[in-house]
């Protein structure tokens, strides 16, 4: 029997009248280190042959659930232990048995863009896979935030590896 999804949603709650706007890349960072954020997942499209197209990331929270935005849509796959996209080293896919987006998503708008996709099986964790850690005080004292992901360092160059940027 697999772990209950408990959700609070008392624990951080941001009440504004409207989302800021929002950025679509995230350009001028720097490659990450091999293992560094464990909990990146690479969300597979059907390519319309027999490979995927990567084009959404997410975050593993736990051994059967990555967290994603809904926007992305329903993957075919999820892709864990990515660190370059041009070598092959440990990563591995995981087939998605459901995609569960906030029943209060629309795409005309930038609320409530936040989706789980649940894993047909369970994931082993090892140094490169491991979910991330999700905030559990009620305080918030963040100075730095740190984005990860498989994009662009500038405008037009085409990214293969795993990259952070504050």
């Amino acid at each position: 029997m697999g772990a209950a999804l408990t959700l609070n949603p008392d624990i951080f709650v941001v009440t504004t009248v409207n989302c800021s706007d929002s950025v679509d890349l995230i350009v001028n960072g720097e490659e990450a280190d091999r293992g560094e954020f464990p909990h990146q997942a690479l969300l597979g499209y059907s390519d319309g042959g027999d490979g995927y197209e990567f084009r959404c990331g997410g975050s593993l929270i736990s051994d059967r659930f990555v967290l994603t935005a809904a926007h992305c849509g329903t993957p075919r796959v999820v892709r864990l232990g990515e660190h370059s996209l041009s070598d092959e080293e440990d990563e591995e896919d995981f087939e998605v048995g459901a995609f569960y987006k906030h029943p209060g998503y629309t795409v005309k708008a930038s609320y409530n863009d936040i989706a789980l996709v649940k894993l047909v099986r369970g994931v082993d964790f090892y140094n490169f896979v491991r979910p991330a850690c999700l905030w559990t005080s009620t305080e918030l004292n963040i100075s730095t935030v740190i984005a990860t992901g498989f994009g662009h360092t500038k405008f037009g160059g085409l990214l293969l590896g795993l990259s952070r940027g504050s």
